[in-house]
């Protein structure tokens, strides 16, 4: 009888300790890049191995704790993570698919949750973007009308990053994503996802581009120069931070010399100097 007891008590903390010694809080990008209780850095964070192993880790402690939202928010963290720092094309759109069945998932248990559906329609967007721009031109009107919903109420909805989206589809760019080509609508969007998040490095790269497209230099060039004194706060605003700062130098070049154009699209450019 004994031993019995001892073998299901082995069984049991066998099951248990997979995800007994995971905390997902400590790899919320909502966290302050200078909180000590944060286990994430950007060296980790470019390490395609460590992310699928922490995917694996929160997906674990998910069976274990399906109604934990912020388990749910970093493990489509990381599944962004593995799209911005994975260098092949075929494993980007995986994740991206990948992304969206958990998103579907997320649903499920939080269908209120407009984090959940902003994601959904980012992730959306970009799959879409990988099987040509004409094929994602037929779900533009889905995509916007999509986000003016979510900020209908709310436009600082999802840390100002959706009404961001707005202001950048309204922008005519053929390579991103969608060409309604509303410049002047672009500009009030993209200002107020500046308001709602000031430390966001792509929305100053945005609406630059904005500006310089209805003829405003001037603008377009002083708010660079802003970009330029940006300070991260947190761990997803650093990410975005950090792989398009560069960006600036080469809007400011293009810019100054008049040979920027609306053919070209600044986080594009950053990824062709990765190249």
């Amino acid at each position: 009888m004994k031993i019995n007891i001892l073998y299901i008590f082995i069984i049991f903390f066998y099951i248990t300790s997979s995800c007994a010694g995971f905390n997902p809080r400590e790899y919320d990008p909502r966290l302050s890049i200078k909180s000590n209780k944060s286990k994430l850095s950007l060296e980790k964070m470019k390490d395609i191995s460590w992310l699928l192993k922490r995917v694996k880790d929160v997906n674990n402690f998910i069976k274990e704790n399906p109604l934990d939202r912020d388990a749910r928010v970093v493990r489509i963290y990381l599944l962004q993570l593995l799209t911005f720092y994975t260098p092949n094309p075929a494993y980007k759109l995986r994740y991206l698919e990948i992304g969206m069945k958990y998103l579907k998932d997320d649903l499920k248990y939080f269908p209120d949750e407009k984090g959940i559906k902003f994601t959904i329609i980012s992730f959306f967007s970009q799959t879409f973007l990988f099987k040509g721009r004409v094929y994602f031109l037929n779900k533009a009107r889905y995509i916007s009308e999509g986000l003016e919903k979510l900020i209908k109420n709310d436009l600082g909805c999802c840390n100002g990053y959706a009404v961001f989206f707005l202001g950048r589809y309204y922008f005519k760019l053929p390579s991103f994503p969608i060409s309604i080509g509303n410049v002047n609508k672009s500009k009030q969007y993209l200002e107020i996802a500046l308001k709602h998040n000031p430390h966001l490095i792509t929305v100053y790269l945005a609406l630059a581009d904005t500006l310089y497209g209805m003829g405003k230099k001037h603008e377009a060039l002083s708010l660079l120069e802003k970009a330029k004194k940006i300070t991260p706060i947190t761990w997803f605003e650093l990410v975005e931070y950090d792989i398009y700062y560069k960006g600036i130098d080469i809007q400011e070049n293009w810019m100054k010399d008049d040979s920027w154009d609306k053919i070209k699209d600044v986080f594009k450019e950053v990824q062709h100097s990765e190249e």
